[in-house]
């Protein structure tokens, strides 16, 4: 049996949790150890896990000497800023990994983790868990088929509400630099709504296993609620081969809608919405030409995946390269714009649920976001006045984040 690892059984830590022990009591996987640094907070969990079993650990380092060349895979739920120093010592511990998105903050985090996982014969797999799914391999599979001709643009936009206590959950939340000066970039764009933006890039690749080359990036970023990041943004992207990308997504709307894509290609379309589960094919002419179905449950997927590569496969996983690409964007969207504020006028706090969660939200926001995304550009000064988009960055020498606006000084 597949011996396991986790870094965290509350917050995002919790799916891992439940990950490991519907993998434990489907026989493929033994929780072998656990840190749990709130004990107190998650005394169901740890009983469960002591149960099993499995050995509750006080701190990481705890778990990196103990249990060094013992682990098969770590899971590491954990914050941005830890998510190489974490994945490098366990690869280099001898442990397989399974790191949550994004994989790192910075482009330069990223090439540190390829190198210290090629060094090890270990491997890093990217939570990016609908890149593990065989509706998202269709998706790219008919892209690469031809059989509607080239992506030639390829556009997406998101509405997810947030309240005031998602930004207060933890440390990092909304910012773009920690308190120690590392690097975080916690954004729509690299947080809840990243999947988006790694599928985005995944499907404007040229070849199955590949993302789209990067030519250009540039952004417009907004805040409605008292954070230093954003909580809206709008990005273009160009890539080598002439394809345009368009992302503008938004945790400030009064209402949710899921992020929908839109591949345009020479002789039909792709519409895609992994949250509604759909994804459809369509040619010229409007006519269907394939509805390719969502069947396996997402994190099943990802564990089918992991364990299949563990027993020896050569199954597909999201590589660190891969992932690499969207944190490549992130850096430069942050060196592409400051964080502008929304005018206060535009700006009302509402009550977000049953729970009675307040949050900010913009007068217009879902009306400018979906009139961007059908005339296919960035959010402009038709939208709001004070809009100017940023730096149009040059990707071609972009080799890592220079925070050009300064942001956390």
């Amino acid at each position: 049996m597949i011996r396991a690892a986790v870094v965290g059984i509350t917050g995002y830590g919790q799916t891992h949790y439940n990950d490991l022990m519907r993998e434990y009591d489907a026989g493929r996987v033994k929780p072998v150890a656990a840190v749990v640094i709130n004990p107190d907070e998650a005394a169901e969990k740890v009983a469960a896990l002591r149960g099993i079993g499995c050995d509750i650990l006080p701190d990481f380092d705890s778990l990196i000497s103990k249990y060094a060349g013992l682990i098969d895979i770590c899971c590491i739920p954990t914050g941005i800023a830890l998510h190489k120093t974490m994945s490098v010592a366990a690869v280099r511990a001898g442990f397989n990994v399974y790191v949550e998105k994004p994989v790192a903050a910075t482009v330069d985090e990223v090439r540190e983790m390829s190198a210290a996982a090629e060094k090890s014969g270990k491997f890093i797999a990217v939570g990016y868990q609908d890149m593990y799914q065989s509706f998202t391999h269709r998706v790219k599979e008919i892209l690469m088929s031809g059989v509607i001709g080239k992506a030639l643009k390829l556009k997406c936009y998101g509405l997810w509400p947030r309240s005031f206590v998602y930004y207060a959950r933890n440390r990092w939340a909304g910012r773009v630099i920690g308190d120690n000066g590392e690097a975080i970039l916690d954004s729509p764009f690299t947080n809840a709504l990243a999947h988006d933006l790694n599928l985005q890039l995944f499907f404007a690749g040229e070849t199955f296993g590949s993302m789209a080359e990067l030519a250009t990036v540039q952004a417009a970023m907004f805040r409605a609620n008292d954070i230093e990041s954003c909580d809206t943004a709008s990005i273009r992207i160009t890539t080598s081969c002439g394809q345009e990308l368009l992302f503008t997504v938004s945790h400030a709307a009064n209402c949710k809608a899921n992020p929908l894509h839109v591949i345009s290609c020479e002789k039909g379309e792709i519409r895609f919405n992994r949250c509604d589960r759909f994804a459809k094919v369509y040619d010229n002419n409007g006519d269907l030409i394939e509805d390719i179905p969502f069947n396996n449950p997402v994190r099943n997927s990802v564990w089918d995946a992991l364990v299949d590569r563990l027993n020896g496969n050569d199954r597909f996983i999201c590589t660190p390269a891969m992932a690499g690409v969207p944190v490549q964007v992130a850096n430069a969207v942050f060196d592409s714009a400051p964080v502008v504020p929304f005018p206060e006028e535009l700006i009302s706090t509402v009550t977000f649920d049953e729970t009675g969660a307040l949050r900010r939200v913009v007068t217009g926001i879902e009306a400018a976001a979906f009139r961007a995304f059908e005339a296919s550009r960035m959010l402009n000064a038709d939208d709001f006045p004070f809009i100017r988009p940023g730096e149009v960055v040059d990707m071609k020498d972009y080799t890592s984040f220079q925070n050009r606006m300064g942001f956390g000084k």
